[in-house]
Parts: structure tokens; sequence; C-alpha cells
């Protein structure tokens, strides 16, 4: 599918969007994903997305698969206002690849921006984690991210998770970061926590991971020079992770 020239997701990044494992046409996390893109439009400002439309868009599919759906605020006047702009999908396929279960991070220069407004959904300007991920040479997996006042946010493309004081934390996400699918289905199945993490916590944590939507939970083993042990948590986590996709 073609372009248009004045869309406003290629002109502003002017929309949300969900990237999510498929197989055959099935999304086992279909709701968090949805719930999230609704979330999302509705603090841009846009008009709540139809569910039977994205799930139309992800039956299509076949076998397993990495499926991008972008809700962009569709094509107007050339401008920041909107106008008459409706709406519009676009959707992207690939093959998933199952990646490394162990993870080696290296901690980025780049600190995201804080802003509340924007925080927690998946809008479609991203170049800071463009800009974080050039950071990375060859042999590095992830980055993990810091916000600009200085506490532990999340991983590039992941959120993280750190086990501090004999319990699972994440991320508090208020001013920057992403509120990923997989890091919500840890918390509601009463895993995970969320709170505040400052850096000292980094130093204190006995065990760390990351999660995404593409891959569920992964040991995070190495920490820029610093070796981490795998928590059997993560590992069973992961097992009950790869059982939703079966």
């Amino acid at each position: 599918m073609s372009t248009p020239t004045l869309d406003r997701a290629l002109h502003y990044g002017d929309g949300v969007f969900e990237t999510l494992r498929a197989v055959d046409g099935r999304a086992p996390l279909f709701d968090l994903h949805f719930e999230r893109l609704c979330r999302g439009a509705d603090y841009l400002g846009l008009k709540k997305p139809a569910a039977s439309a994205m799930r139309q868009r992800i039956a299509r599919t076949h076998g397993e698969v990495i499926v991008k759906l972008i809700y962009s605020a569709g094509s107007g006047e050339r401008g920041y206002a909107r106008g008459t702009a409706a709406p519009i999908w676009r959707r992207f396929v690939s093959p998933y690849q199952a990646g490394v279960e162990r993870l080696r991070v290296k901690t980025c220069v780049l600190k995201l921006a804080w802003q509340p407004r924007l925080a927690g959904i998946k809008h479609l300007n991203r170049l800071e984690q463009v800009l974080a991920r050039a950071e990375l040479e060859s042999g590095w997996d992830e980055g993990l991210m810091f916000n600009e006042r200085g506490d532990v946010q999340c991983g590039i493309s992941s959120n993280v998770l750190l086990h501090l004081d004999g319990r699972w934390v994440t991320p508090e996400i208020v001013g920057a970061g992403v509120a990923g699918v997989a890091r919500r289905w840890l918390i509601e199945s009463g895993a995970v926590t969320e709170r505040r993490v400052g850096r000292q916590d980094l130093v204190r944590c006995v065990a760390l991971g990351m999660c995404n939507a593409l891959h569920g939970p992964r040991a995070l083993v190495v920490l820029d020079d610093r070796a981490i042990p795998e928590h059997a948590d993560i590992v069973r986590w992961r097992q009950q992770w790869t059982a939703l996709f079966a």
C-alpha cells in the first residue's frame, strides 16, 4: 500500500502503533495491545479505533509473524493542524524470529526526555530509540536507558525488571517510557510491582531482566562490565510466556 504524501504519520509522527506476535492469525495478548492503542489514541485526541478493524488485520496473517499496526491521524492539509484528517490503518508483516534468551546490555548515554503527556503510549516518534540503538556496538543485545531526571526507565525496546529486597520491581512510568504489554502481563499476574528505580538500585539488585511483547521475559546477564546470574523466576516466566503462543 502506498503512503499518501500528506499522511500525518509520515510528516509529524502523528499517530500510535502496536507491534505484536501472532500465530496463524491469532494474537494471544490482543486485548492488552488494543487497550494500549486506544489509550494512545485518546492521549493524542484521535477517534477511538475499532477492535474489529485491528482483529481483521491480524487474522489475515499466516504462520508465526510479527505484525506492526500503525493507526495514523490520516491525511490532511499541510501544517500542524489536523483539519479534516481522519485516522487510517497501516499494516506491516514480517517473519517472527526468536531472540536470544540471555541479554548483554550496555548503558546508553542518551537520556529519555520527561514528557508526562506522552509517557506510556507507543506514539510514532521513536527518534530517542533510534539514537540510543546507534550507540550499541556489535555484541550488545539491548541498551539500558535512564530518563533525564536520572532514574532507570527502560531498555531501548524493552521494559526493565529488577530483583530488589526479595521482590521483582519495574520502573514506574510517569514522564517517560512505554507501558509494555509483557510488563503489564507480569504486573497483572502479581509477579512484579511498579516503583521509582534509581541508579543505586542497579547496584543493589541481585538479578535483572527485560521483557517485551515479541520475546517475553528474558534474563539480563551482562550489564556493561558486570556479570549477573540468571534468576529462576525469569526462566519460569519465559516458559509461561512461550506456552501462550503454542
